[in-house]
């Protein structure tokens, strides 16, 4: 790599250098998937301690932005899924902070459907082609007495990537991600699939119409069909 990197003044020695591999990381010189300079290459790039370039690497780990390979071929590897430290940042607010999953289940309610909304501006025949996928082999999963949660959930990813905006899609795909980690997620309920996949279907054919209010509309029922009364934003608590 043809980056030159700064010598680092010694107070927070690992924090400025995981500033600069960050930097490094965000602004491209570094994509998914490459190998950071070993451990000795960054030990004489930055002019600091052993000690300083692995507390560096940790903090970046921590953040998600690397992913640190033991054993031959190993090493310290930009990392393709940023979505991890949003999560425990989340979990993190339930654990220390007295959040509640009624207080998650209703902001997701207000921001789910605002978010799949602007999917109506922005779907396109692939996406619509594998919402209908989705839908298909849910239906033949049913008819074959087989669960269908894995494949309810994938349709909510689709939904995200349908925005076809990064953001939106981080955002709605945190949010659906989050909902599995609650102790009161809903779980395998067999008796409630063909509801679900009703509204998964209602929800398909707002944005096949590309009417942001249907989607809206339908995604905020289908919500409170999974949730319940918590996912009614304007119930008053």
């Amino acid at each position: 790599m043809a980056r030159q990197f700064a010598p680092i003044p010694t107070d927070r020695l690992h924090e400025r250098v995981a500033n600069q591999l960050r930097d490094a990381i965000l602004d491209g010189t570094y994509q998914p998937g490459d190998r950071l300079p070993g451990e000795r290459e960054l030990i004489d790039l930055f002019k600091v301690s052993r000690s300083a370039v692995r507390q560096a690497l940790l903090l970046l780990q921590q953040q998600g932005l690397i992913i640190v390979r033991q054993g031959s071929g190993g090493g310290a590897f930009v990392s393709g899924q940023r979505l991890d430290p949003l999560l425990q940042a989340f979990e993190n607010l339930f654990a220390l902070q007295g959040v509640t999953a009624e207080q998650f289940v209703a902001a997701k309610a207000v921001l789910e459907p605002v978010i799949t909304a602007t999917a109506a501006d922005h779907v396109d025949a692939d996406d619509l082609a594998a919402l209908r996928q989705n839908l298909d082999e849910c239906e033949s999963a049913l008819a074959e007495g087989r669960p269908i949660a894995q494949l309810l959930l994938d349709f909510h990813l689709a939904v995200a990537a349908a925005t076809h905006n990064p953001i939106l899609d981080l955002v709605l795909v945190a949010l659906v991600r989050i909902a599995e980690r609650l102790p009161t997620a809903p779980k395998d309920q067999a008796g409630d699939w063909e509801a679900m996949l009703e509204s998964h279907r209602a929800i398909y054919t707002a944005l096949s119409r590309r009417s942001a209010k249907a989607v809206h509309r339908e995604m905020s029922h289908h919500l409170r069909e999974v949730w319940g009364d918590v996912a009614e934003p304007s119930r008053k608590r």
